[in-house]
């Protein structure tokens, strides 16, 4: 049965449907043509049609009907350029053969035995119609009705083969046309849009006039939460909110005059849901078939995106750090003069002088001052460290011992320090200002009121965690915890959190400096700091340490200096002016001969006349002119054995550590100092080098 009578967009009127029809009739209809009108290529595809009603148990009408559809376009042309060349079967460039139905060959063009040599099969043109007598009868009355059309293997050949029954009676004349390239390139074609299908980044194609989407792949699907039919109907100006379609058909322009081959931007796909996430356009312009689409692949870059912000932060807390280091470095020279000159007056001062109240209110700023610098340098990884090994477990419990003094009965503390935690190796100050400082951060936040939970625990860092926080590297570590139940913090909070002088509460309230610490103490171990927060959900910060592998012996104990006679020669190598002048006065005092340089080159030379006479240097670490490195090679190239006490206001402890290990330096004091230490490490390296070789 064959309806080929266009009617609009169906070739045949709706009651005559063949699912129409099979659901009427309760009688299955098959190989029905129907020719369906695209509007978009102004051109009919042709589809073959099988209905098949569908009953229920002891039911005569049919429920529902089954229908299947075969797209036949390419062979109707086919078929329709055979017909064309059977007026001259023996010049057509296709294998034509008839066959008899009792199976005798009347007819086989040159092309047919010429198909077969060149696919080296034997010579017998049956192959392209093999069968006995009765199915060779039974194909002429099939034939009768209309053609058969089928696909034909012969060797390594496929055929697209159309048998008809022409008017002689018991004759069948067969058309082969060899569609083995079309094949195989509708098979590449396929496996390419499987690929495309199959991609994890979205692909899409679009009208170039109505911009509507011709094709997506899973990806797009997926990750925008439409239906394809619903995708079908729309542009990407519906899935880009930033976009409107003169905007978009501006970016557009560039692609569609040729001054551009692709473009290359970022924007915001926006899912059905209403969310949206970033994504990275690759976009091109294609003709082709009397048409222009446009490709774009697109990626979606969240996780790039993230990396990124987390990155630059940390590249901001990195310069922030520098920053603060080197204002701490300038406070504590002046803090160097201040305090030095305070020691001074107050020397001078009877023990009834009513100024003496006044010096020592002084001598206490300055000492607040001094701690307010000592928070900026842990910030900056600056501050002067003794790392030792330590039980994290009991260097907890005993900060929390502490901990608990500072906050008021209305803060409940819960203890969750897991057994078996892994040792760490830094200096028990640090372990104390970190919990100390979260602690009082998740006091202040729960206004008084609350829970404070204190854990830790052991955990493995993969690089899956650290391709998600760049800040990180892998490795064993150990995890403290601290959580509140406070009111939580939203995320423009959260991204400047951890910045020196920070703080949302009011004027007075705090210096801003609790988390930076925090952070500057983490980061000085080696290890770094995180935290979670919603508003309403309090807040948990997470300190990972590195965990210890061993045990190192414990720090030595310092021994009491005896006292002796301020004796010897020191040279002071200081560019500040105010505290060159203030450590001349109190050594001098103290009965010491005091020699000054404002730089190197002045040490060296002041070496060089009066060396021998020298018992000490005191160098300050940044120096005009030559770096402390230059000055000590110096002062070894003429002195191997003199001692060197180094000063600063700013340093990294890694730097002054390999120096004392490395025997470059015997000494380190960290600016400000207080008078006695200064006079008490002056005379120990004194000591411990008298008599010696200079």
């Amino acid at each position: 049965m064959v309806e080929e009578h266009p009617r609009g967009r169906l070739g045949v009127s709706a009651d005559a449907l063949p699912s129409v029809q099979a659901m009427r009739t309760g009688e299955a209809v098959h190989d029905v043509i129907i020719g369906i009108f695209n509007e978009h290529e102004e051109a009919y595809h042709w589809a073959r049609i099988n209905a098949i009603p569908q009953f229920r148990a002891g039911e005569t009408s049919p429920y529902q009907v089954y229908v299947t559809m075969e797209d036949i376009t390419e062979r109707r042309a086919m078929g329709r350029e055979l017909a064309h060349l059977a007026s001259f079967p023996a010049q057509n460039p296709y294998p034509v053969l008839e066959v008899g139905t009792d199976g005798v060959v009347h007819f086989a063009n040159a092309a047919t035995t010429a198909t077969l040599a060149r696919l080296g099969l034997d010579p017998d043109v049956r192959q392209f119609l093999p069968g006995d007598a009765e199915q060779l009868e039974r194909l002429r009355q099939q034939c009768e009705q209309y053609p058969q059309a089928q696909e034909l293997v012969l060797g390594k050949a496929t055929f697209y083969r159309v048998i008809m029954a022409p008017p002689e009676a018991a004759t069948l004349r067969v058309y082969a046309v060899d569609i083995t390239e079309t094949k195989a390139a509708q098979s590449r074609q396929g496996r390419y849009l499987s690929m495309l299908d199959r991609s994890l980044n979205e692909i899409y194609i679009f009208d170039e006039e109505s911009l509507k989407f011709a094709y997506l792949n899973g990806a797009a699907l997926r990750n925008l939460g439409y239906s394809l039919a619903e995708l079908q109907q729309m542009t990407p100006i519906d899935i880009k909110p930033a976009f409107t379609r003169p905007s978009f058909e501006e970016l557009l322009q560039p692609l569609r005059e040729g001054t551009r081959e692709v473009l290359v931007f970022e924007a915001v796909h926006r899912r059905k849901d209403g969310t949206t996430y970033p994504v990275e356009v690759h976009l091109q312009r294609f003709q082709g078939d009397g048409q222009s689409s446009f490709l774009a692949f697109v990626n979606d870059i969240t996780d790039r995106k993230r990396v990124q912000a987390q990155l630059l932060q940390s590249q901001k807390m990195e310069a922030v750090g520098e920053l603060a280091g080197g204002v701490a470095h300038d406070f504590n020279n002046m803090l160097t003069g201040i305090l030095g000159n305070v020691a001074i007056v107050k020397e001078s001062m009877s023990l009834n002088d009513p100024l003496r109240e006044n010096v020592d209110a002084i001598r206490t700023a300055a000492q607040e001052a001094a701690n307010l610098t000592r928070g900026l340098l842990t910030f900056s990884h600056g501050a002067m460290v003794q790392p030792v090994a330590l039980d994290t477990n009991a260097s907890v419990e005993r900060t929390l011992t502490v901990l608990t003094q500072s906050l008021p009965a209305s803060v409940i503390i819960v203890n969750k320090l897991q057994p078996g935690v892994w040792n760490v190796f830094m200096d028990q100050s640090q372990m104390t200002q970190i919990l100390l400082n979260l602690g009082v951060n998740a006091r202040d936040s729960m206004q008084g009121q609350g829970t404070l939970t204190v854990g830790t625990r052991n955990t493995v860092v993969d690089a899956a965690y650290v391709q998600a926080h760049p800040f990180a590297r892998t490795g064993e570590f150990v995890v403290l915890s601290v959580a509140d139940t406070g009111p939580g913090m939203p995320l423009e909070v959260l991204q400047h959190i951890f910045e020196p002088f920070f703080t949302t509460k009011p004027v007075g309230g705090g210096t801003g400096l609790g988390l930076s610490i925090v952070y500057g103490a983490a980061h000085q171990t080696g290890g770094w700091v995180t935290v979670q927060s919603d508003p309403g959900e309090g807040a948990l910060f997470e300190v990972y340490l590195p965990r210890l592998v061993g045990q190192l012996p414990p720090a030595a104990v310092a021994r009491r200096a005896v006292a002796r006679p301020c004796i010897g020669t020191v040279l002071v190598v200081e560019d500040e002016p105010v505290v060159s002048a203030v450590v001349q006065a109190l050594l001098s005092r103290a009965g010491y001969n005091v020699l000054v340089a404002a730089d190197g080159a002045s040490a060296v030379h002041a070496l060089e006349a009066h060396g021998s006479d020298v018992d000490l240097i005191l160098l300050d670490m940044t120096m005009p002119g030559m770096t402390t490195e230059e000055i000590l090679a110096e002062v070894r190239r003429l002195y191997p054995m003199l001692p060197v006490l180094l000063t600063s206001g700013y340093t990294s402890s890694d730097a002054v550590k390999h120096m004392l290990a490395d025997g470059i330096v015997q000494g380190f004091l960290a600016k400000p100092y207080e008078t006695q230490v200064l006079f008490a490490t002056v005379a120990r390296l004194m000591r411990t080098t008298e008599g010696g070789p200079r």
